[in-house]
């Protein structure tokens, strides 16, 4: 079969030419995937490159220690914002306290609290949520007095509602959150 394969090639051009055909294609087909894995791989370390100065651009600046030190601010004023107690009891305890002194001072006779079981906070460790619900009659001023002193007071309490209801006399509910964190050297 070589033997009949060789002779076919000798006495005809056009199965040479051919023959040449085809491994031209080939050898061009090859050359043009080179040339394409190529490009590929100037193209990965150029992004490559432009990655690394930027790096470099970022590592060079120092407004991140700035920037460091203004977070690190915040942080602490947050932290100063928020509740103290010791155990979970306490922080319901305080919070009650702290509504019943409003209450008495202000003069909302008739209030009910109802302060809920702290929670662990979803969002930071070492951190507690306590609800607390206020449901008294409505005066506008000592309402107003209300709100004032939750606004003032120097640690957070968040309002999460308030609601005022007809009837006689008509009465006024407001759900508060505070969150308390236990002291620093605990």
């Amino acid at each position: 079969m070589s033997n009949s394969l060789s002779t076919e090639l000798k006495e005809n051009p056009r199965l040479r030419l051919g023959l040449w055909m085809i491994l031209g294609i080939l050898l061009a087909y090859g050359v043009l995937r080179l040339d394409d894995y190529r490009r590929k791989v100037e193209a990965d370390y150029a992004e490559a490159e432009k990655r690394l100065a930027q790096l470099h651009q970022i590592t060079q600046q120092n407004f991140w220690l700035t920037r460091r030190e203004q977070i690190q601010t915040a942080l602490l004023d947050t932290e100063s914002r928020l509740w103290i107690a010791n155990t979970k009891g306490l922080a319901q305890a305080n919070i009650q306290a702290w509504f019943n002194n409003q209450m008495k001072g202000i003069g909302i006779k008739e209030a009910k609290i109802r302060v809920d079981n702290a929670i662990d906070s979803t969002t930071a460790i070492n951190l507690w949520q306590v609800t607390t619900q206020v449901d008294a009659p409505f005066i506008a001023s000592n309402t107003h007095k209300l709100l004032l002193a939750i606004a003032s007071n120097p640690q957070w309490l968040i309002v999460e509602r308030f609601d005022i209801r007809q009837g006689q006399p008509l009465r006024f509910t407001l759900i508060v959150t505070a969150y308390f964190q236990p002291p620093a050297n605990s």
